[in-house]
């Protein structure tokens, strides 16, 4: 009969020491947790408050067509009132929309390369530009790019903040028991 391999008794070893490690996680209530790994506490809280602020945007933008100050300095004066083009209405809406389905799909390629917290920070220094452009922008063009840009940045955001805090929860139905109902 062979030996084992000192490589096939080291798996073992690591196999068991992280069974073992996993138990004890699984043993240790909020506060213990918290307490052990403050860190990916931070960093849950972190990716949840992205997903928040991607639902503000998704709601809050396409409320800005209907401003009048807006119209006024995007549209045109037509028949007593500021209005602004539909061709114009139709893209500030529908853009963003289509770069942030391309930005939620090509995420995870991404973070899968570069890591969960460092997709999230990209996404989140985009987004900074972005919405930078849209508030210094003078032409519907401008706009727009910044609209379209910002889009990518909702798309990762939606996506990738999800699968990190499913990761890294230990359990995750403990973690959304205690969150909705502490």
């Amino acid at each position: 009969m062979e030996k084992p391999s000192a490589d096939f008794v080291e798996d073992a070893d690591n196999q068991q020491l992280g069974h073992i490690a996993n138990q004890e996680d699984h043993e240790l209530n909020k506060w213990q947790s918290l307490k052990k790994y403050p860190w990916t506490f931070f960093w849950c809280t972190y990716a949840v408050w992205c997903i928040l602020l991607v639902s503000f945007e998704n709601q809050a933008s396409g409320n800005v067509t209907g401003i009048p100050e807006f119209r006024k300095d995007f549209g045109h004066y037509y028949e007593g009132s500021w209005v602004l083009d539909a061709k114009w209405q139709s893209a500030f809406s529908g853009g963003p929309v289509a770069s942030a389905v391309i930005g939620a799909l090509c995420s995870g390629q991404i973070a899968d390369a570069i890591g969960r917290k460092m997709t999230i920070l990209i996404a989140l220094a985009i987004s900074v530009a972005a919405i930078t452009l849209e508030f210094v922008s003078t032409t519907n063009e401008m706009f727009f790019g910044g609209k379209f840009l910002n889009g990518f940045a909702v798309g990762a955001l939606a996506s990738v903040p999800v699968t990190y805090v499913g990761e890294v929860c230990i359990c995750f139905e403990y973690c959304v028991f205690h969150i909705t109902h502490a």
